[in-house]
């Protein structure tokens, strides 16, 4: 058994979840034991010694095994020695990933994107006007691929010759993308990344699971039109929490669609103003994190101000 079929009966044995997977991945590391021999002697033993029925493992990881080669799939488990990553990229990555794409991108300068599915016109006008800003700074855009805000600043970032980065809710065999981001597809510049079982569907929880690894991924997360429950909304709670630092806007008009906004705000999120003098976001102070984050994880967010900016959504 190689190390991909290892890693997919890993995680397929029962009662496994990421927090177990990383526990086993670690122990074998500190056992010696590679990943390709997790099902030999030693190293039933020692997944046995965790809890873990080794015994009583799955099959069919050859088969997945199989067509993720075939699509071109590569899969990094954590540590994730051979990545080059931010220290702060690598301590939040969940324990597997699986890429589909230009893999150097996992360690691209990005900014994440996360909003509703349901965005209003002049939400997703300032998506695309950031995340056209973002790619001309030849910055990475990050985001779950969703309709609304996500596919507006994947489809910005590409058809404005820039890289993309989408982070499935699904497994990345279950991936269709869609038909809005078709005509601007370029496998050169867009890398697709999930961390679930390769056949895994799309859920609910995966969608919350996964916006904390567009956060992982990103040195700075702009939000669009968060209501104050949901995922875009838990998206911004876990910037905050992961120390990345969080820009939205604040709406003059407050209601249902945006009320998350003004609690992220509260809680430390930096508001995005539009410049007097380009009526474009001004991204002066986003952009001068994402460079400083580069070298220092732990910048705490700037805050925004100007006379020659005003509220970006003050109409």
């Amino acid at each position: 058994m190689d190390q991909l079929e290892s890693i997919l009966t890993l995680m397929k044995l029962p009662g496994v979840g990421p927090a177990r997977l990383r526990r086993a991945i670690t122990a074998l590391s500190e056992a010696q034991v590679p990943i390709e021999e997790a099902f030999t002697e030693n190293g039933r033993r020692l997944l046995t010694n965790m809890g873990l029925s080794a015994s009583s493992r799955q099959s069919g990881a050859g088969t997945i095994a199989e067509r993720l080669r075939r699509d071109g799939v590569s899969c990094f488990v954590s540590p994730f020695h051979d990545l080059t990553l931010p220290a702060f990229v690598r301590a939040h990555l969940p324990p597997v990933l699986f890429v589909r794409g230009p893999s150097e991108l996992l360690s691209a300068r990005s900014v994440g994107f996360c909003g509703s599915r349901s965005a209003t016109e002049r939400g997703l006008g300032v998506a695309a006007d950031i995340a056209e800003q973002v790619a001309m700074e030849k910055l990475n855009v990050v985001s779950g691929g969703a309709k609304g805000v996500d596919v507006t600043a994947h489809r910005t970032a590409l058809s404005r010759s820039g890289t993309t980065t989408v982070v499935l809710a699904e497994g990345i065999l279950e991936y269709r993308m869609r038909q809005d981001l078709r005509d601007v597809f370029d496998p050169t510049r867009t890398l697709l990344v999930s961390e679930f079982f390769p056949d895994d569907r799309w859920m609910a929880g995966r969608a919350m699971q996964r916006n904390r690894t567009i956060c992982a991924l990103s040195r700075a997360l702009v939000l669009i039109e968060a209501r104050s429950t949901g995922g875009t909304f838990a998206a911004g709670e876990a910037a905050l929490a992961m120390g990345v630092p969080l820009f939205t806007a604040d709406y003059s008009s407050q209601h249902e669609s945006n009320d998350g906004n003004r609690i992220l705000l509260e809680r430390g999120a930096v508001r995005l103003r539009q410049s007097r003098s380009t009526g474009r976001a001004n991204l002066v102070h986003l952009l001068e994190l994402v460079r400083q984050r580069e070298s220092d994880t732990n910048t705490p967010a700037m805050s925004v101000s100007g006379s020659e900016q005003q509220d970006l959504f003050h109409r």
